[in-house]
């Protein structure tokens, strides 16, 4: 009989195990065959089960090394490997989408660190290793295997650190600083774009009845063979589904609204009724929820290029459109077309002969999930001119046609392909977790690191359910009830278009409820540390950027994990929590805020900026508030137009601006908070 004997991927020479834990050691072998393991003076024997997977248990062991372990097979013959270079000390297992998966240096200029290059080439610290797992997923099973070929590498060259997570090696590096004599062993585990629902596994769901995943998860396994035209069938089901509740609900909204929207809104006269809200477009662009606007646009051309033909373009609209030009429709993108709302619109036209040579572009943005926009530039091409006639800088109109009640409709079903591709999808439940969480399993850790959110935005209280699932569910799948579980709340962000970027005070006309972006999911995140106090959250309130989704400060995200990891694993009294909101007291016209967590006081640089603190009254109507940090370290805050302040938020909108309100000393910002 071959030998079969062999140790599974997620281990290998240079990796870091974790001490003060049983150390695991898996792989396979023959069925029925026997294993030995020896390490550091322990001998460990484990004997191939039926499916051929082994496992052995060493003792827990100190920090040291580095050790060699030597593992010896009896299935045909004598079969040996030796482990070396292998250290003891402590391992973190990161994991989240993309700002998780940011590298230190990538491809493109806005997904990795500015001074990438440096960082990578500063770094020399052997006692810091690190594995990145390779993209993977599998809806059958729980895999025992990671994706590829992962390979544990020592931080010292360039090649070890360059594609590595960057918030992951800022987390290891001051881990590394903060303990001197652990060695720390990171492994990056992430997948852009990713919803939590692929990380969590299926026993998870099975536990909270969650049947929608699990009938997700199941059409997978499926679809073992799958022809083209079964591929092509259940778009066409899943095209049928998003269209009757985009028709029914979505559009059913405000039938009387839409309908003179439609008739009128397009229109050349329309725009002076006054009912239009006007800017640039940088401003005026982003749509923060499900809901239909409007943004018009008046400009002039020669008249004698009129009867020209022409292509209007669009560098694209999240998520579909209908667009208009002097009142004709010219074109629309709806979700028969492939990736829709990212897709460049295109659409021809002919220069109509208006008096003075007066045109008005009109397009009906349609966001059915999370946020949206209408992302530019936006040109026109017209025939026998050389250049383009750009539209995008100017004086823009917005219109808000309706705002969807998502809780009455319900959430937008899934994507026309999504669940046709399920079995290949990175979104499909429990495929993520199955295929690179899983494998490390079997190895003890000390903590996780976890950077997402983005992708569930749109619902949010569906987002705690599920975040409770996945931190209960991932130290039962470890064994460690009280594993320490670091969040990093989502940073600052209104809009993605980083090459064509809002102007820095695109938010000054905004009202406290006009641009919430990611806000209720930070409150969200916070919550998770206030139910579990083994649950850290980093706040990133201030390293955001406005038009990035991918903040490229991961510098200070890694250290502030770090911090917690500090406070919650290794009991550092040194490591506080960032400051929160402790209560809030009324004195007269305004409102007493005070914190807690706060040290040696709050600071506040020049002062507090505009458009960070709210109050409203019992209405819950909120305005901007003038803010004041008083020497005791508590604000006072109050706005002429709520005479009788009950309620205050402080940084709750998607980028709120000048974010200045620190601890003193180490220079944390307060956590967003709404009370």
């Amino acid at each position: 009989m071959r030998s079969s004997f062999s140790l599974h991927n997620a281990y290998g020479d240079h990796m870091v195990l974790q001490r003060g834990k049983p150390i695991r050691i898996a792989g396979s072998a023959t069925p029925g065959s026997g294993v030995t393991g020896t390490f550091l003076g322990h001998v460990a024997k484990a004997v191939a089960n039926a499916d051929g997977e082994w496992l052995l248990e060493f003792p827990p062991a100190d920090v040291g090394g580095p050790y060699e372990l030597v593992l010896q097979g009896d299935c045909h013959g004598n079969c040996r490997i030796v482990l070396h270079d292998l250290l003891v000390g402590d391992v973190w297992f990161c994991s989240g989408q993309s700002n998780m998966e940011f590298p230190v240096w990538g491809q493109g200029p806005f997904f990795r660190l500015k001074d990438g290059e440096a960082v990578a080439a500063a770094a020399h610290d052997d006692r810091l290793r690190l594995l990145q797992v390779p993209f993977g997923v599998d809806p059958d099973a729980p895999c025992t295997e990671a994706p590829g070929r992962p390979a544990w590498r020592p931080a010292t060259t360039p090649e070890a650190v360059l594609p590595f997570s960057a918030v992951g090696y800022w987390l290891g590096k001051r881990l590394r600083e903060a303990l001197p004599d652990v060695p720390v062993g990171v492994i990056n585990s992430s997948w852009g774009g990713t919803l939590i629902e692929p990380w969590i596994p299926e026993e998870a769901y099975e536990r909270a009845g969650r049947r929608n995943e699990l009938d997700v998860l199941a059409h997978a396994r499926s679809m073992l063979v799958e022809t083209d035209a079964d591929r092509a069938t259940a778009r066409s089901r899943e095209e049928t589904a998003l269209s009757e509740w985009i028709e029914t609900k979505f559009l059913a909204t405000d039938p009387a609204t839409s309908a003179e929207a439609l008739a009128r809104w397009a229109a050349p006269e329309s725009g002076s009724d006054g009912a239009w809200e006007r800017g640039p477009l940088g401003r005026l662009a982003g749509v923060a929820h499900p809901s239909v606007v409007w943004l018009r646009r008046e400009f002039t051309l020669p008249e004698e290029l009129a009867g020209r033909h022409a292509t209007l373009s669009i560098a694209a609209v999240n998520d579909c459109d209908e667009t208009y030009l002097d009142g004709v429709r010219i074109g629309a993108t709806g979700i028969d077309t492939p990736n829709y709302w990212a897709a460049r619109r295109q659409y021809a036209c002919d220069i109509a002969a208006t008096p003075g040579g007066c045109h008005v572009l009109a397009v009906r943005v349609m966001n059915h999930f999370m946020s949206g926009a209408l992302h530019m530039p936006v040109e026109l091409h017209v025939e026998g001119l050389n250049d383009a006639v750009d539209l995008t800088g100017g004086e823009w109109m917005r219109r808000t046609e309706f705002v969807a009640d998502i809780q009455a409709i319900g959430v937008r079903p899934p994507a026309p392909g999504t669940k046709a591709e399920g079995r290949y999808s990175c979104q499909t439940p429990t495929t993520l977790y199955n295929a690179m969480v899983h494998p490390f399993v079997p190895m003890n850790i000390r903590g996780v690191a976890w950077y997402q959110g983005c992708s569930n935005a749109g619902d949010p209280d569906d987002y705690l359910v599920l975040s409770r699932l996945w931190i209960d569910a991932w130290r039962r799948v470890w064994r460690d009830a009280s594993l320490p579980i670091l969040v990093t709340q989502l940073a600052a962000f209104a809009e993605h278009h980083p090459e064509s970027r809002l102007p820095d005070d695109f938010w000054r006309d905004d009202t406290p409820e006009s641009r919430p972006g990611y806000a209720p999911m930070r409150a969200v995140q916070d919550r998770l540390a206030a139910e579990d106090p083994l649950v850290g959250v980093a706040c990133t309130i201030d390293v955001g950027d406005h038009s990035d989704i991918h903040p490229a400060n991961k510098r200070d995200v890694g250290l502030r994990l770090a911090n917690e990891a500090l406070r919650l694993s290794y009991g550092r009294t040194d490591a506080l929590p960032g400051p929160r909101f402790a209560s809030a007291e009324r004195e007269g016209d305004a409102l007493r805020v005070r914190f807690r967590d706060a040290g040696d006081g709050l600071e506040a640089g020049a002062g507090i900026g505009p458009h960070l603190f709210a109050v409203a009254g019992a209405d819950r109507k909120f305005a901007w508030a003038e803010a004041r940090l008083d020497d005791d370290g508590s604000v006072l805050v109050r706005s002429a137009e709520v005479p009788e302040p009950v309620h205050v938020r402080y940084a709750y909108s998607a980028f709120p601006p000048g974010v200045t309100l620190r601890r003193k000393g180490d220079g944390l910002p307060v956590f967003p908070f709404d009370a």
